[in-house]
Order: structure tokens, then sequence, then C-alpha cells
């Protein structure tokens, strides 16, 4: 009996070694993270984020719906190429931005699969998806799985705590009624907890109508920004977050 444990020990220990290579924990993650997405790719973004996200030396994860790219108001993929060669992750947020549990399977199937084709067509591969509305079933989440490398909700709310759930991860959104204090109190909480923020973000104008829920105001991002490198923090994008903790088998 114990002749036969001792071999399973045996055969068991360099799967466990292959294991902890495979999946490595990266200590620094204990001290907490933050990444900072934009959603819709609005043509707003050109004039007010990036050069906001440019002084403070911050980058962050775009989300394209890429069935808008070059339409009035919206970014060019001039632009987006030129964010993702400056650092910024450039993700996919379906085609037409519809909500894909309330599609066709095939709709559903050419919002995921186009928009990976289209973002392939400008060399931006092995990214991140948002869910367009926040909205996801079983069926949409096991479609994004199969081509894209994460998956980042909205209305699921909180901080992620490893071990990662990368095609449901959490988030907070800014709103027009979110301070610049109640932001700076989330990543106070994820460095405390050693956990990973991602917070969402639409446009954000000088101005922004009251009736514009998920947009914020220059100077708040201006104050933010400022805030995240007085403490120090840079801003990952998901891979760089992910990075540690790779997976090795096909999804």
């Amino acid at each position: 009996q114990y002749a036969a444990l001792a071999l399973i020990a045996a055969l068991a220990a360099p799967l466990a070694l292959s294991a902890a290579a495979s999946y490595p924990f990266d200590p620094s993650v204990e001290k907490g993270a933050v990444t900072l997405t934009f959603d819709d790719a609005n043509s707003s973004m050109a004039d007010f984020i990036f050069p906001l996200m440019d002084a403070a030396s911050q980058k962050g994860v775009l989300y394209v719906p890429t069935g808008f790219v070059g339409d009035e108001g919206y970014l060019t993929w001039e632009q987006i190429t030129a964010r993702s060669d400056s650092g910024w992750e450039i993700g996919g947020h379906s085609v037409n931005h519809l909500e894909l549990p309330e599609v066709s399977a095939t709709t559903m199937q050419f919002e995921i699969n186009q928009c990976v084709a289209d973002l392939a067509a400008f060399g931006i591969t092995n990214t991140s998806f948002a869910l367009p509305f926040g909205a996801y079933d079983n069926k949409t989440i096991a479609a994004i799985a199969k081509v894209f490398n994460a998956n980042r909700a909205f209305h699921n709310q909180g901080l992620n705590r490893w071990p990662y759930n990368k095609y449901l991860l959490y988030v907070r959104y800014v709103t027009n009624q979110t301070t610049v204090a109640e932001v700076q109190a989330w990543v106070d909480e994820a460095m405390a907890k050693g956990q990973w923020l991602i917070v969402v973000f639409h446009e954000v104008l000088p101005v922004v109508d009251p009736d514009d829920t998920y947009s914020w105001r220059t100077d708040q991002l201006e104050a933010f920004l400022a805030y995240l490198n007085a403490q120090g923090i840079k801003a990952n994008t998901i891979q760089e977050a992910l990075a540690p903790f790779r997976n090795t088998l096909p999804n």
C-alpha cells in the first residue's frame, strides 16, 4: 500500500512543478492593481482623454465597436492603431454594439468573430472584449472565450480577487454623479486589499450634459490621474494584469 502511495506521489510531483511553472503567482499582485478602460471609441477621446492620459504618462484600454470606426463621431483606425503603438490595449466591443443575448445565435457569432477579424486586420490580436451594455448569457461568454483572451463586464460591480475569472472581470464604472474622491477611494480599497480595480469610463468632456449619464469631466479625469501619479500607481492594461496567470490550454 505504502509503495503504491509513494509511486503516486513520485508521479504527481513533476505535474505539480509543471503546474506551478505554467501558472506562476506574481507576488506584486498582492500590492493591488488598477486598469483604466474607455468604451465606445468616440472621436472626442482624441481631443480630451488621450492628451490627458499622455500628459500623465498613463495608458489605458480602449474598447472599440469596430463597425462604427471612421463614422462621424467615432475614432478612425489610424487614431486607434496610434493608441496601440503607444502602449494602450485595444479591445473588442462587438461590431454594432448590440445586446448580444437578445440577438440570434448567427448575429451574436458575427458580432464577436467579425470584431476579432476587424481588429486583426490592423495587427491587433490577443486582446480582451467588453460586453456591450454589460449584457451576457452563458452562450455569449462561451463564444467570447473562443476568440478573446478575456472579457470585461459592466454591471458586475466590485474588485477582482485572485484567482481571477478572466471571462467575467468585475468593474466599477464612472457616471456623471461619481466624484473624484469616490474613484480615489476605489483605488485606495484595491491597494489596501491587494486586489485589482478595473474602472470603466465613456466620454470625458469639458462640460457634461446632465442627461449624459456615463460621461465625466476633463478636470475630474485630470485630478484623478494626478492622484494616481502622486501615489506612484501606473495603470496596467488587462493583458498586463493577466500576464502572470497564463492559461497554457486552449479555450
